[in-house]
């Protein structure tokens, strides 16, 4: 899957009118790669761990991972997602926006899932990169504390930590 997503990928970014675009790409694949990075999560401590977020079968999206422990806790970090050059090349309008907002969600619900793979993992941690995200990330835990006062999100407690989202169970 790797190498066809690189191929796909590489050749969408080439159409991009900016010189680093591609280059850029090209540096995310040689470290996934170089690293051995993709594969499951469960014992690669500190580490980052990339998967991919398919829809029809093309991958939109590669979520960069991390997981990390300190004493008992495990906990699992969202670090960085990377969107696909056809999503990252649209112009911003309401449809790309909404396109983006699903790719993100859909990289979210994988996160989650790949953490309850992962022996004692309680936590989800997601990063935000840029001030858009950040305050993107504070606007996602205004909505779910709503929910989660609702009874909408049982054992599950959402917070912001500086630029991180938090999601805990309660294992």
């Amino acid at each position: 899957m790797l190498r066809e997503t690189r191929h796909a990928w590489l050749a969408s970014a080439s159409h991009s009118t900016h010189e680093a675009f591609l280059t850029e790409y090209e540096q995310l694949f040689d470290v996934i790669e170089e690293g051995n990075s993709i594969g499951p999560l469960n014992g690669r401590l500190h580490v980052p761990i990339y998967y991919g977020v398919q829809d029809k079968g093309i991958v939109r999206a590669l979520v960069q991972m991390v997981q990390s422990q300190r004493g008992r806790d495990i906990w699992i970090k969202m670090t960085d997602l990377y969107m696909c050059p056809e999503i990252e090349l649209e112009v911003d309008t309401e449809a790309s926006t909404a396109d983006r907002l699903s790719v993100f969600t859909t990289a979210l619900l994988g996160v989650f899932g790949l953490t309850k793979q992962v022996d004692g993992a309680d936590t989800v941690k997601v990063y935000g990169r840029t001030e858009a995200l950040v305050t993107f990330l504070r606007g996602m835990h205004d909505a779910l504390a709503v929910f989660s006062s609702l009874g909408n999100m049982p054992g599950i407690t959402v917070s912001i930590e500086g630029r991180w989202l938090v999601f805990r169970t309660g294992k």
